[in-house]
């Protein structure tokens, strides 16, 4: 196995308020959400990492592969041939089992992906927010939260309705409306 570091969110406004759903159980979880890919956006280019290409090659990939060890082995090769990799291909190389799980695996793979995408999100600061004083008292509470985000998301993005894969200007267009869902706006 290898390492791997996780780099903190940065300070900014937008990530503050993140922060505060940390801080408070008042703060409601799809509040919370919200926060997240709103900052996630503004503050770390999560829009154009997900509604990149090279994602949508991943996602047809995912519909059109007998397994997933091929559907890795090919999403691999494409993201290198496309000179693509970046944090986003990595969060749909885990997104990619969890789609095999379902019948439909192309929208099961894009709730995967923002619900993994969410789960490296709030994995980079929640563990500074366990404690008494927080929303997370216990590191039990903090993996509950994780979870409960990344289901909401999964409901979230269900409600964008099929992805559409054909291409890049339809992806883009449907990560445009998923993320609309989830940031309410």
């Amino acid at each position: 196995m290898g390492t791997s570091s996780s780099t903190p969110s940065p300070r900014t406004l937008s990530w503050r308020a993140v922060e505060a759903g940390y801080r408070s159980p008042n703060v409601p979880v799809d509040r919370l959400i919200q926060e997240i890919w709103r900052a996630a956006q503004r503050d770390g280019g999560w829009g154009e990492l997900l509604a990149a290409p090279a994602l949508q090659r991943v996602a047809r990939i995912v519909t059109e592969a007998q397994s997933t060890q091929e559907a890795l082995a090919r999403t691999s090769s494409e993201i290198v041939s496309m000179k693509a990799s970046t944090i986003a291909t990595e969060v749909a190389k885990r997104a990619i089992p969890l789609a095999f799980r379902e019948p439909d695996r192309g929208a099961a793979f894009s709730r995967a992906l923002f619900a993994e995408a969410s789960n490296y999100l709030v994995s980079r600061d929640l563990a500074g927010y366990v404690g008494a004083d927080y929303r997370s008292q216990t590191p039990k509470d903090a993996m509950a939260l994780k979870d409960t985000v990344r289901g909401r998301v999964r409901e979230i993005v269900r409600e964008a309705g099929p992805p559409r894969t054909t291409s890049a200007t339809t992806w883009r267009a449907y990560v445009t409306e998923a993320l609309r869902r989830l940031t309410n706006s």
